[in-house]
């Protein structure tokens, strides 16, 4: 009878969670299985209320991505769990900052030379559309060990079987994400080998024909009006460039 190390079957597929540390250059790679997920994606505006207007003025931001994860970590040996829980003191590391030594020749110090930022990766799911990892900053690390999992015992020392990893990645976006001339600028954005093919839009501001209460007509004017209203907004103040 044979069987199949569940590991070597997960890095086979590529589950491997990448982390690196830009201003070290360190890198900690780890075989993980997701246990939770979260991809945020929220859209800014500044929206300002004038007299006599129902509606308040909409100018547009920013679109920010949050990405919220837990991954699970197991070990099928007392190595595998010694080399996991090093892995996870050294992503914890990866959360301070860089320094330089000063010196007056009289008393010695630090200054910060390079702020923790991150690049993470994890299979088709956290990557840039090039296949290279994601930059950004984590607000930390949460990590657990797995009780019932038990643990490895070595003299004085315990390494956890299985343990929870989890964290909050704030992506920084690699050029600029939307539409130039109605073609998006970055198709396969966010999910690599996910883009789906065009299809025919709806008119950004299709209105029923008749209101749902009271079953009157919205008039034409106040349909144009709404819409100049959002599309005309900042439009024509920024111009952004790769």
């Amino acid at each position: 009878m044979s069987y199949i190390n569940a590991l070597d079957a997960a890095r086979s597929k590529g589950q491997v969670l990448r982390v690196s540390h830009l201003p070290s250059g360190k890198t900690v790679s780890v075989t993980a299985f997701v246990e939770s997920w979260n991809d945020s994606f929220s859209s800014n505006w500044n929206r300002e209320n004038v007299y006599g207007r129902m509606d308040p003025i909409q100018n547009f931001q920013n679109t920010q991505r949050t990405i919220s994860v837990t991954f699970k970590l197991v070990a099928a040996t007392s190595k595998e769990a010694k080399d996991n829980l090093a892995s996870v003191s050294q992503m914890i590391q990866f959360l301070y900052p860089s320094y330089k030594g000063l010196s007056d020749g009289i008393t010695a110090g630090y200054a910060i030379s390079g702020a923790p930022i991150l690049s993470v990766k994890y299979m088709n799911l956290i990557t840039e559309t090039d296949g290279t990892s994601l930059a950004g900053t984590m607000d930390g690390i949460d990590h657990s060990f797995d009780l019932d999992a038990g643990f490895f015992e070595e003299d004085t020392q315990i390494y956890p079987k299985a343990l929870n990893i989890s964290f909050t990645f704030h992506p920084l976006h690699k050029g600029t994400k939307g539409y130039l001339n109605n073609v998006p600028l970055d198709n396969a954005y966010p999910y690599v080998n996910s883009a789906l093919p065009p299809q025919e839009s709806p008119e950004a501001f299709a209105v029923a024909a008749e209101e749902l209460n009271g079953g009157q007509s919205i008039p034409q004017e106040i349909q144009e009006s709404e819409q100049q209203q959002v599309l005309g907004s900042g439009l024509g103040q920024t111009v952004f460039t790769e």
